[in-house]
């Protein structure tokens, strides 16, 4: 029993002393190639400027920045122009992470861990910026990350901004913190954050900002194209404009914005929605109570080579010649497009002070008809391409009310001129040439009464637009 126990002992001692620069070497392999991954991407540039391998920890430094062609394209500069500041101001306009790694397999700094290598990153304040940052509001650090890769090769991480509590002669900022976690395994990335309050208040106005909250799980294609789903979410937001007084311009609750992209089976075509979403937006300033609103976009059979090419293209184009860059949007709309794509907007729908709004709009690219490449000088050629529908149903009183309004800012834009007759109500003349505009639409069949609802469905095809089963008279426009 005793040799037994020795003989663990001694395999415990030589592993201790003998396995971390082993992991230490795989460490410093893992994150290579993840830069190397990440920097792929045309805006971005990742370089791993240092990296000091020891027994038991090692040290690095990352640079991360713009990458150089994108910057120029921002900047409007060509390859050769060394004579832009702005451009070479841009993409010099690095920050660098220095990293301290600790090795496993067993690490005792601040708490157990078994893995493969723990490491805490932050922002050099070597960089002019982050030192004034922190200088600015007194904050210990910018941005530090912390991540701990196990034995299966999965990386957990988390990473906090420290909390501001700022105020000068120009205004106040009141942040409480940013907070992050999340893993990557292999391809797979998951994420989630907060931030609970974000206030700041300048001379032209205010706004205050409660509970941001997001989440991600989501896997990369390649550079630029991930599927998955992403939500981000706020509680409440109110901003004021010193111009109305102490009256907020805008009073919103329950704001989300969701995403979710995925492949077809072959995997080369992507589908994808973006929906936003509002559970209230009301306007003292404006007087209007919106409601229950939610816009989704939605995408299905986009070429993912194509699309992929269409972003790096446009990152790294040359802004000095627009033609070159037309003319590789134009052969790369026709990849994109030659798989018979539909854009829709559904659901649109609303309620504007308790009355109703529902509808929908729908894109269908004929793919057949898409060849070689698109003429995007003759835009009405274009429409040979698609077809279209839309259905609408709202509240009556709705209706009415914003074509009075329409109509209103029409008449007043005309009898805004010298000789306008005074006593002008331009208010009641809208409501009643309004009235008569949408008699005329129902007459006509473009709108169709349904209780207390108006209801009309559009449809483009062939050149030509039906509205409820009658077509207009377009002639040959199309």
């Amino acid at each position: 029993m005793k040799k037994l126990v020795i003989a663990v002992f001694v395999i415990l001692v030589i592993a201790g002393l003998g396995l971390p620069p082993v992991l230490g070497s795989i460490t410093e392999s893992q994150i290579r190639t993840h830069i190397d991954s990440m920097d792929e991407n045309a805006a971005t540039s990742l370089v791993v400027e240092t990296y000091d391998r020891g027994w038991f920890s090692s040290t690095a430094s990352i640079a991360v920045g713009l990458g150089e062609q994108y910057a120029r394209s921002l900047m409007a500069a060509a390859d050769d122009n060394t004579d832009n500041p702005g451009a070479a101001l841009l993409s010099a306009a690095n920050v660098t992470f220095d990293l301290d790694i600790k090795h496993g397999p067993i690490n005792l700094n601040e708490g157990l861990f078994l893995g493969l290598s723990k490491f805490v990153a932050t922002l050099n304040d070597d960089s002019e910026v982050v030192r004034e940052f922190q200088q600015t509001f007194n904050i210990p650090y910018l941005l530090e990350l912390r991540g701990k890769v196990g034995f299966t090769g999965v990386f957990n991480f988390d990473a906090d901004v420290p909390p501001v509590d700022y105020a000068d002669e120009t205004g106040q900022l009141l942040f409480s913190g940013a907070t992050v976690a999340g893993s990557v395994n292999n391809r797979n990335l998951k994420t989630r954050g907060n931030i609970d309050e974000l206030v700041f208040d300048v001379d032209a106005g205010s706004a205050t900002i409660e509970r941001i909250n997001f989440v991600s799980d989501t896997t990369k294609i390649d550079t630029y194209i991930w599927t998955g789903t992403a939500e981000a979410t706020i509680d409440n937001a109110v901003v004021a404009d010193t111009m109305t007084g102490t009256e907020p311009v805008i009073v919103a609750q329950g704001l989300r914005l969701a995403t979710q992209a995925s492949l077809d089976d072959s995997g080369s075509l992507l589908n994808g929605t973006v929906s936003y979403s509002a559970a209230s937006v009301n306007s003292p300033i404006g007087d209007f109570q919106l409601n229950n609103a939610v816009v989704g976009l939605n995408a299905t059979n986009l070429s993912v080579a194509g699309v992929s090419a269409y972003y790096e293209t446009m990152l790294t184009a040359d802004p000095t010649n627009p033609l070159a860059a037309m003319q590789s949007v134009q052969q790369l709309g026709a990849e994109i497009l030659g798989y018979s794509p539909t854009v829709s907007v559904r659901p649109i729908q609303f309620e504007l002070d308790g009355e109703s709004f529902a509808g929908d709009i729908e894109i269908r690219v004929l793919g057949d008809a898409v060849q070689g490449q698109l003429n995007l000088s003759n835009p009405l050629a274009l429409l040979g391409l698609v077809e279209a529908s839309a259905n609408i149903t709202a509240s009556k009183l709705l209706i009415e009310r914003l074509a009075a309004q329409v109509v209103s800012a029409q008449m007043g834009a005309a009898l805004s001129g010298p000789g306008t007759p005074q006593g002008q109500d331009t208010d009641s003349m809208a409501r009643a040439q309004s009235q008569l505009m949408l008699a005329a639409f129902l007459g006509q069949g473009y709108l169709i009464a349904d209780g207390d609802n108006y209801t009309t469905t559009v449809e483009y095809a062939n050149g030509q637009i039906v509205v409820n089963g009658t077509a207009l008279p377009l002639g040959m426009m199309f």
